[in-house]
Protein backbone atom coordinates (compact mmCIF):
# COMPACT_ATOMS: atom_id res chain seq x y z
CA UNK A 1 0.00 0.00 0.00
CA UNK A 2 2.42 2.60 0.99
CA UNK A 3 4.53 1.68 -2.26
CA UNK A 4 1.19 2.45 -4.61
CA UNK A 5 1.34 5.80 -2.62
CA UNK A 6 4.90 6.31 -3.04
CA UNK A 7 3.67 6.11 -7.26
CA UNK A 8 1.19 8.00 -7.20
CA UNK A 9 2.79 10.87 -5.30
CA UNK A 10 6.02 10.44 -8.28
CA UNK A 11 3.43 10.82 -10.63
CA UNK A 12 0.85 13.90 -8.99
CA UNK A 13 4.22 15.74 -9.08
CA UNK A 14 5.10 14.63 -12.73
CA UNK A 15 2.24 16.30 -13.61
CA UNK A 16 2.50 19.64 -11.69
CA UNK A 17 5.85 20.01 -12.32
CA UNK A 18 6.90 22.73 -14.44
CA UNK A 19 8.28 23.00 -17.95
CA UNK A 20 8.50 26.26 -19.14
CA UNK A 21 6.12 29.17 -18.01
CA UNK A 22 3.25 26.51 -17.69
CA UNK A 23 2.87 22.82 -15.36
CA UNK A 24 3.53 19.84 -17.90
CA UNK A 25 -0.73 18.82 -17.51
CA UNK A 26 -1.59 22.58 -18.73
CA UNK A 27 0.70 21.91 -22.08
CA UNK A 28 -1.14 18.60 -22.63
CA UNK A 29 -4.35 20.42 -22.75
CA UNK A 30 -2.65 22.71 -25.02
CA UNK A 31 -1.81 20.42 -27.62
CA UNK A 32 -5.16 18.34 -27.17
CA UNK A 33 -7.34 21.68 -27.84
CA UNK A 34 -4.93 22.47 -31.22
CA UNK A 35 -5.43 18.77 -32.37
CA UNK A 36 -9.19 19.18 -32.36
CA UNK A 37 -9.76 22.43 -34.00
CA UNK A 38 -7.31 21.53 -36.62
CA UNK A 39 -9.08 17.99 -36.93
CA UNK A 40 -12.46 19.82 -37.17
CA UNK A 41 -11.20 22.54 -39.86
CA UNK A 42 -9.56 19.75 -42.22
CA UNK A 43 -12.74 17.86 -41.75
CA UNK A 44 -11.12 15.07 -40.44
CA UNK A 45 -9.19 13.85 -43.67
CA UNK A 46 -9.47 17.03 -46.07
CA UNK A 47 -13.13 17.70 -46.48
CA UNK A 48 -15.57 20.62 -45.43
CA UNK A 49 -17.27 21.56 -42.49
CA UNK A 50 -20.33 23.51 -42.15
CA UNK A 51 -21.52 26.11 -39.79
CA UNK A 52 -23.49 23.07 -38.33
CA UNK A 53 -20.50 21.36 -37.72
CA UNK A 54 -21.39 18.28 -40.61
CA UNK A 55 -18.49 17.20 -42.36
CA UNK A 56 -18.41 16.55 -46.27
CA UNK A 57 -19.07 18.28 -49.50
CA UNK A 58 -20.82 21.57 -48.86
CA UNK A 59 -24.27 21.68 -51.37
CA UNK A 60 -23.37 25.63 -52.53
CA UNK A 61 -27.58 25.47 -52.75
CA UNK A 62 -27.74 25.56 -49.38
CA UNK A 63 -24.29 26.19 -47.92
CA UNK A 64 -24.62 22.95 -45.98
CA UNK A 65 -23.11 19.50 -46.49
CA UNK A 66 -25.12 16.96 -49.19
CA UNK A 67 -27.67 15.45 -47.21
CA UNK A 68 -27.03 16.50 -44.30
CA UNK A 69 -30.79 17.39 -41.71
CA UNK A 70 -29.58 21.19 -42.90
CA UNK A 71 -29.30 20.24 -46.21
CA UNK A 72 -32.72 19.18 -46.49
CA UNK A 73 -34.29 21.63 -44.68
CA UNK A 74 -32.76 24.13 -46.89
CA UNK A 75 -33.83 22.40 -50.32
CA UNK A 76 -37.25 21.76 -48.89
CA UNK A 77 -37.78 25.49 -48.19
CA UNK A 78 -36.27 26.60 -51.59
CA UNK A 79 -39.07 24.00 -53.61
CA UNK A 80 -41.39 25.74 -51.05
CA UNK A 81 -40.99 29.05 -51.86
CA UNK A 82 -40.48 28.15 -55.83
CA UNK A 83 -44.08 26.57 -55.51
CA UNK A 84 -45.70 29.63 -53.62
CA UNK A 85 -44.17 32.12 -56.36
CA UNK A 86 -45.94 29.89 -58.99
CA UNK A 87 -49.43 29.94 -61.11
CA UNK A 88 -51.63 28.10 -59.40
CA UNK A 89 -52.54 26.25 -62.79
CA UNK A 90 -48.73 25.34 -63.11
CA UNK A 91 -48.61 21.49 -63.11
CA UNK A 92 -46.34 19.88 -60.45
CA UNK A 93 -45.75 16.65 -59.04
CA UNK A 94 -47.23 16.49 -55.68
CA UNK A 95 -46.59 20.01 -55.04
CA UNK A 96 -43.05 19.64 -54.98
CA UNK A 97 -41.33 20.98 -58.55
CA UNK A 98 -42.54 24.11 -60.67
CA UNK A 99 -40.96 22.78 -63.55
CA UNK A 100 -38.65 19.99 -64.87
CA UNK A 101 -35.35 22.25 -63.68
CA UNK A 102 -36.34 22.44 -60.53
CA UNK A 103 -36.49 18.76 -60.23
CA UNK A 104 -33.23 18.33 -62.07
CA UNK A 105 -31.28 20.20 -59.44
CA UNK A 106 -33.16 18.44 -56.92
CA UNK A 107 -32.11 15.11 -58.32
CA UNK A 108 -29.00 15.86 -58.67
CA UNK A 109 -27.92 16.92 -54.91
CA UNK A 110 -30.60 13.83 -53.76
CA UNK A 111 -28.00 11.68 -55.77
CA UNK A 112 -24.91 13.51 -54.71
CA UNK A 113 -26.04 12.66 -51.07
CA UNK A 114 -26.60 9.23 -51.96
CA UNK A 115 -22.61 9.34 -52.96
CA UNK A 116 -22.99 9.22 -56.58
CA UNK A 117 -20.27 11.33 -58.33
CA UNK A 118 -22.02 14.69 -58.87
CA UNK A 119 -20.66 15.35 -62.33
CA UNK A 120 -22.25 11.71 -63.28
CA UNK A 121 -25.08 12.65 -61.46
CA UNK A 122 -25.57 15.88 -63.47
CA UNK A 123 -24.65 13.85 -66.60
CA UNK A 124 -27.77 11.18 -66.42
CA UNK A 125 -30.01 13.74 -65.16
CA UNK A 126 -29.31 16.40 -67.83
CA UNK A 127 -29.50 13.08 -70.49
CA UNK A 128 -32.53 11.93 -69.30
CA UNK A 129 -34.25 15.39 -69.17
CA UNK A 130 -33.68 15.80 -73.11
CA UNK A 131 -34.84 12.23 -73.74
CA UNK A 132 -31.37 11.32 -74.33
CA UNK A 133 -30.17 7.13 -74.24
CA UNK A 134 -28.78 6.17 -70.89
CA UNK A 135 -26.15 3.83 -70.19
CA UNK A 136 -27.36 1.07 -67.92
CA UNK A 137 -25.41 3.24 -64.91
CA UNK A 138 -27.13 6.27 -65.82
CA UNK A 139 -30.40 4.58 -65.66
CA UNK A 140 -30.50 3.21 -62.47
CA UNK A 141 -28.92 6.96 -61.24
CA UNK A 142 -32.77 8.00 -63.00
CA UNK A 143 -34.36 5.02 -61.10
CA UNK A 144 -33.04 5.99 -57.54
CA UNK A 145 -34.05 10.00 -58.32
CA UNK A 146 -37.39 9.16 -59.28
CA UNK A 147 -37.91 6.60 -56.03
CA UNK A 148 -36.49 9.17 -53.76
CA UNK A 149 -37.90 12.61 -54.86
CA UNK A 150 -40.68 11.69 -57.74
CA UNK A 151 -40.78 11.83 -60.86
CA UNK A 152 -40.25 15.81 -62.65
CA UNK A 153 -43.53 17.23 -63.35
CA UNK A 154 -43.32 16.70 -67.42
CA UNK A 155 -41.99 13.23 -68.43
CA UNK A 156 -39.01 13.24 -70.99
CA UNK A 157 -40.22 11.28 -74.35
CA UNK A 158 -39.36 7.95 -74.94
CA UNK A 159 -35.43 7.65 -77.12
CA UNK A 160 -35.47 7.77 -80.61
CA UNK A 161 -38.31 10.72 -80.79
CA UNK A 162 -37.87 14.12 -81.92
CA UNK A 163 -36.95 15.42 -77.98
CA UNK A 164 -38.29 18.51 -76.32
CA UNK A 165 -36.33 21.88 -76.60
CA UNK A 166 -33.27 21.32 -73.74
CA UNK A 167 -33.98 22.76 -70.12
CA UNK A 168 -31.02 24.23 -68.74
CA UNK A 169 -29.08 22.25 -66.47
CA UNK A 170 -28.36 22.94 -62.83
CA UNK A 171 -26.24 25.94 -62.13
CA UNK A 172 -22.32 25.29 -62.16
CA UNK A 173 -22.91 23.28 -65.19
CA UNK A 174 -20.43 24.84 -67.88
CA UNK A 175 -22.60 24.61 -71.81
CA UNK A 176 -21.01 22.65 -74.42
CA UNK A 177 -19.13 24.95 -77.42
CA UNK A 178 -22.39 24.80 -80.39
CA UNK A 179 -22.27 24.30 -83.20
CA UNK A 180 -20.31 21.36 -84.06
CA UNK A 181 -17.78 22.23 -86.94
CA UNK A 182 -16.98 20.03 -89.67
CA UNK A 183 -20.17 18.50 -89.73
CA UNK A 184 -20.44 16.26 -93.35
CA UNK A 185 -21.71 13.06 -94.62
CA UNK A 186 -18.81 10.65 -94.77
CA UNK A 187 -20.40 7.62 -95.80
CA UNK A 188 -24.16 6.26 -96.94
CA UNK A 189 -26.10 2.91 -98.34
CA UNK A 190 -29.62 2.81 -99.60
CA UNK A 191 -31.14 3.32 -96.25
CA UNK A 192 -28.25 4.69 -94.12
CA UNK A 193 -26.45 8.13 -93.69
CA UNK A 194 -23.28 7.79 -91.81
CA UNK A 195 -22.13 11.63 -90.37
CA UNK A 196 -19.12 12.84 -88.99
CA UNK A 197 -17.97 16.45 -87.04
CA UNK A 198 -15.51 17.72 -84.71
CA UNK A 199 -15.48 17.44 -81.30
CA UNK A 200 -16.54 20.47 -79.12
CA UNK A 201 -15.43 21.89 -75.69
CA UNK A 202 -17.08 20.61 -72.59
CA UNK A 203 -19.52 18.64 -74.33
CA UNK A 204 -21.06 15.72 -72.62
CA UNK A 205 -22.64 14.26 -75.58
CA UNK A 206 -23.89 14.89 -79.32
CA UNK A 207 -27.73 14.59 -80.34
CA UNK A 208 -27.95 14.05 -84.11
CA UNK A 209 -31.35 14.95 -86.00
CA UNK A 210 -32.51 13.72 -89.40
CA UNK A 211 -35.74 14.21 -91.68
CA UNK A 212 -37.04 14.44 -95.01
CA UNK A 213 -37.49 18.24 -94.07
CA UNK A 214 -35.44 21.07 -93.33
CA UNK A 215 -36.41 20.98 -89.73
CA UNK A 216 -35.13 17.11 -89.53
CA UNK A 217 -38.23 16.16 -87.11
CA UNK A 218 -38.13 12.70 -88.60
CA UNK A 219 -35.83 11.22 -85.16
CA UNK A 220 -32.72 11.54 -83.72
CA UNK A 221 -29.63 9.31 -82.67
CA UNK A 222 -27.77 10.37 -79.31
CA UNK A 223 -23.74 9.20 -78.98
CA UNK A 224 -21.52 10.13 -75.92
CA UNK A 225 -18.72 12.90 -75.85
CA UNK A 226 -16.38 10.76 -76.93
CA UNK A 227 -17.64 9.61 -80.25
CA UNK A 228 -18.01 12.07 -83.42
CA UNK A 229 -19.67 10.02 -85.82
CA UNK A 230 -23.16 8.25 -86.04
CA UNK A 231 -25.05 6.66 -88.69
CA UNK A 232 -28.82 7.52 -89.18
CA UNK A 233 -30.39 3.96 -90.14
CA UNK A 234 -33.82 2.77 -91.65
CA UNK A 235 -34.01 5.15 -94.00
CA UNK A 236 -35.76 4.59 -97.23
CA UNK A 237 -33.72 4.91 -100.64
CA UNK A 238 -33.06 7.54 -103.29
CA UNK A 239 -34.37 9.92 -100.41
CA UNK A 240 -33.05 13.42 -99.64
CA UNK A 241 -32.62 13.99 -95.75
CA UNK A 242 -31.61 17.16 -93.50
CA UNK A 243 -28.79 16.01 -90.89
CA UNK A 244 -28.30 18.31 -87.73
CA UNK A 245 -25.68 18.11 -84.48
CA UNK A 246 -25.95 19.73 -81.44
CA UNK A 247 -23.38 19.31 -78.49
CA UNK A 248 -24.45 18.58 -75.08
CA UNK A 249 -25.52 20.27 -72.47
CA UNK A 250 -27.03 23.17 -74.80
CA UNK A 251 -28.25 26.51 -74.06
CA UNK A 252 -31.91 27.07 -74.84
CA UNK A 253 -31.91 28.37 -78.83
CA UNK A 254 -28.51 26.81 -79.54
CA UNK A 255 -27.57 26.48 -83.26
CA UNK A 256 -27.12 23.25 -84.65
CA UNK A 257 -24.98 22.14 -87.38
CA UNK A 258 -26.61 21.27 -90.95
CA UNK A 259 -25.70 19.22 -93.68
CA UNK A 260 -28.09 17.21 -96.16
CA UNK A 261 -27.59 13.90 -98.36
CA UNK A 262 -29.27 11.90 -100.21
CA UNK A 263 -29.65 7.63 -99.70
CA UNK A 264 -28.22 5.79 -102.22
CA UNK A 265 -30.66 3.64 -105.02
CA UNK A 266 -31.57 0.44 -103.93
CA UNK A 267 -34.07 -0.40 -106.61
CA UNK A 268 -34.10 -4.25 -108.33
CA UNK A 269 -31.96 -4.80 -111.35
CA UNK A 270 -29.37 -2.33 -110.74
CA UNK A 271 -29.40 1.73 -111.27
CA UNK A 272 -32.70 3.06 -112.56
CA UNK A 273 -31.90 3.89 -116.63
CA UNK A 274 -33.65 7.35 -117.74
CA UNK A 275 -34.67 7.36 -121.63
CA UNK A 276 -33.94 10.05 -123.15
CA UNK A 277 -36.22 12.50 -125.84
CA UNK A 278 -37.46 9.71 -128.35
CA UNK A 279 -36.13 10.45 -131.90
CA UNK A 280 -38.58 12.82 -133.73
CA UNK A 281 -40.65 10.85 -136.48
CA UNK A 282 -42.80 12.04 -139.10
CA UNK A 283 -41.41 12.80 -142.65
CA UNK A 284 -41.13 15.21 -145.24
CA UNK A 285 -42.26 18.88 -144.30
CA UNK A 286 -44.59 17.86 -141.73
CA UNK A 287 -41.88 17.02 -138.82
CA UNK A 288 -42.59 15.32 -136.16
CA UNK A 289 -43.12 16.58 -132.56
CA UNK A 290 -39.94 15.50 -129.97
CA UNK A 291 -41.48 13.28 -127.08
CA UNK A 292 -40.53 13.66 -123.44
CA UNK A 293 -37.53 11.65 -121.59
CA UNK A 294 -39.30 8.36 -119.06
CA UNK A 295 -38.61 6.59 -116.21
CA UNK A 296 -39.49 2.80 -115.30
CA UNK A 297 -40.11 2.84 -111.40
CA UNK A 298 -37.93 0.43 -109.56
CA UNK A 299 -38.49 -1.28 -106.17
CA UNK A 300 -37.58 0.98 -103.45
CA UNK A 301 -38.15 4.06 -105.77
CA UNK A 302 -39.53 7.36 -104.35
CA UNK A 303 -41.38 10.33 -106.60
CA UNK A 304 -38.91 12.70 -104.02
CA UNK A 305 -35.99 10.38 -104.91
CA UNK A 306 -36.58 10.32 -108.81
CA UNK A 307 -37.37 13.74 -108.87
CA UNK A 308 -33.82 15.22 -107.43
CA UNK A 309 -32.54 12.85 -109.56
CA UNK A 310 -34.20 13.94 -112.73
CA UNK A 311 -33.50 17.72 -111.48
CA UNK A 312 -37.05 18.89 -110.87
CA UNK A 313 -39.99 19.20 -108.11
CA UNK A 314 -41.66 15.80 -107.01
CA UNK A 315 -44.76 18.23 -106.94
CA UNK A 316 -44.17 18.90 -110.98
CA UNK A 317 -43.63 14.93 -111.66
CA UNK A 318 -46.75 13.88 -109.44
CA UNK A 319 -49.34 16.44 -111.81
CA UNK A 320 -47.10 15.32 -115.00
CA UNK A 321 -48.31 11.44 -113.98
CA UNK A 322 -50.80 12.12 -111.33
CA UNK A 323 -53.26 9.70 -113.81
CA UNK A 324 -50.99 6.85 -114.02
CA UNK A 325 -49.89 7.12 -110.50
CA UNK A 326 -53.24 6.74 -109.43
CA UNK A 327 -54.20 4.34 -111.78
CA UNK A 328 -51.58 2.34 -110.20
CA UNK A 329 -52.70 2.85 -106.75
CA UNK A 330 -55.94 1.55 -107.50
CA UNK A 331 -54.03 -1.51 -109.43
CA UNK A 332 -52.67 -2.45 -106.23
CA UNK A 333 -55.65 -1.88 -103.63
CA UNK A 334 -55.35 1.42 -102.72
CA UNK A 335 -57.53 4.27 -103.02
CA UNK A 336 -55.40 6.51 -103.28
CA UNK A 337 -51.39 7.28 -103.77
CA UNK A 338 -51.46 9.87 -101.23
CA UNK A 339 -50.37 12.30 -103.34
CA UNK A 340 -47.46 10.35 -104.69
CA UNK A 341 -46.20 8.83 -101.39
CA UNK A 342 -46.98 5.58 -103.03
CA UNK A 343 -46.04 4.56 -106.71
CA UNK A 344 -44.96 0.81 -108.12
CA UNK A 345 -42.59 -0.79 -109.92
CA UNK A 346 -43.59 -1.33 -113.31
CA UNK A 347 -45.13 2.42 -113.52
CA UNK A 348 -43.62 4.15 -116.43
CA UNK A 349 -43.24 8.43 -115.54
CA UNK A 350 -43.05 10.86 -118.45
CA UNK A 351 -40.92 13.51 -117.42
Amino acid sequence: MAVEDEAAGHGVQSLTRKLGPFPVWMWGLLLAGAYLVLHKRLGGGGQQTDSAGNVGTIDPATGYVYGSTQDQAGLAAQRSTSTDNTSSSGSTVGGQYADNSSWGRAAVNYLVSLGEDPTGANEAVQQYLSSQTLSPAQQAMINLAVQGIGAPPQLPGPTGTPPPPINNPPSGVVYATNPPSGFIVRGKTGSSLTVVWNASSNATGYTVRYGRTSDATDGSVSVGSNTTTATVGGLSPGTLYYLKVQATPAKDGTSSASTQAETDFAGVGGPPVFSGPATPTGGGGGGGANAAGSYTVHSGDTLIGISNRLHTDWHTLYNSNKAVIEDAAHAHGHANSNNGHLIFPGTVLHY
